[in-house]
């Protein structure tokens, strides 16, 4: 995967390039950069906007005044778009096409309330993906402008597996030895399920009331809307995209079985059965789950992939699980002892070798006495 072509078209709004154009959300003329219609729909960016992002129409989020996402059992049409460009609404897209699996795009969300530097670690984020694919495949976002918050975005055109995107996304975090939220989170989802959702670029968050706005990715600075048009999605050989997805299939090893659906992962140490019994639950309390999330971490799991063992539970709140699991991730706390599991009410029996070999030592020790 080489370098294409040049660096995108950037250049930082100035008083000097503004210039009037209609605003459709205020129905007047406006000198832009307009906070509320510097990138009003056009029909080019709507049409560029589905293109890049929209793998899934049959359905769609938008986003509350108190930053949650409630689907909408509707499909996602060209207006919905416009309203969302507009800032009449805020739109989540699902990622993941049920129908093949296939993804449009990876992303790497970088919030300040998971890392120390977020600029930093976008910096790097871009220089990785950059020298990986081609510049014309990435573009940085600001999600909520001018907080430190990014999206760095990876496209590929034609479309590509999930389970290859994710494993892509993966192997950059991995070789930068960071931790953050990567899209998509699983390899597939089943007719009826919906995945994750991303919040689509170029809209209004409701609840830090900010404008998602596209950056240079040399100085940060707000860039048009229109730097859309420039993209060009990264594009496999059928050969080396099928290696990629050998790979991602040869780091899948054991099953991890729990209620909604079942999840395969590499690991070299084993999962105590009380543990991976009580992820059926859909109710853990938070000791219960610090100690699921301890056990898998110690068994190599990624930060990631302990975070969505969670994903069945009743009030899952994914960045505040991130957050969490990341924290015992990086105080690399002990595994709890069997005793503990046992008071809380977790212990399986004689389905636990451990606890059979425990019963044997006993028994062997009273036929002495």
């Amino acid at each position: 995967m080489g370098t294409w072509g040049s660096c995108l078209r950037f250049q930082s709004f100035h008083a000097e390039n503004a210039w009037l154009a209609t605003c459709r959300s205020q129905n007047k003329n406006v000198s832009l950069p307009d906070p509320a219609c510097e990138h009003y729909a056009d029909e080019e960016l709507l049409d560029v906007l589905e293109r890049l992002f929209i793998n899934r129409w049959d359905t769609y989020a938008t986003q509350r005044k108190d930053g949650q996402y409630v689907r909408v059992d509707e499909p996602l049409t060209r207006e919905v778009l416009r309203r969302h460009l507009a800032g009449e609404i805020t739109v989540g897209a699902y990622q993941i096409n049920p129908g093949n699996n296939m993804v449009k795009w990876l992303v790497f969300d970088v919030d300040p309330e998971h890392v120390r530097d977020p600029k930093q670690v976008a910096s790097t984020l871009l220089r990785e993906c950059t020298s990986r694919f081609h510049e014309l495949a990435v573009l940085l976002e600001a999600s909520r402008h001018p907080d430190p918050s990014f999206h760095v975005w990876t496209f590929f055109e034609p479309e590509v597996p999930a389970k290859a995107a994710r494993w892509l996304g993966r192997k950059i975090l991995e070789n930068m030895g960071i931790v953050v939220e990567l899209f998509p989170k699983q390899d597939a989802v089943n007719l009826g399920d919906f995945g994750n959702l991303v919040k689509l670029p170029l809209g209004f968050h409701r609840k830090e009331k900010k404008w998602s706005k596209f950056l240079n990715p040399a100085t940060f600075e707000p860039i048009q809307a229109n730097c859309l048009t420039d993209v060009v999605g990264c594009s496999f050989l059928e050969k080396d995209l099928q290696r990629i997805i050998d790979l991602a299939e040869k780091q899948r090893g054991i099953q991890v079985k729990f209620s909604i659906a079942t999840q395969t992962y590499k690991k070299k140490r084993r999962v105590r059965p009380c543990l991976s019994e009580a992820l059926k639950s859909r109710e853990l309390p938070h000791q219960a789950r610090l100690a699921i999330a301890i056990e898998y971490l110690k068994t190599d799991f990624d930060v990631t992939e302990v975070v969505n063992l969670f994903g069945n539970q009743v009030d899952f709140d994914e960045k505040k699980t991130l957050y969490q699991v990341s924290h015992a991730k990086e105080k690399a706390y002990a595994p709890y002892k069997c005793v503990t599991i046992q008071n809380m009410g977790y212990c399986v029996g004689t389905a636990c070798p451990i606890f059979r070999k425990q019963k044997q030592r006993f028994e062997t020790m009273v036929n002495t006495l």
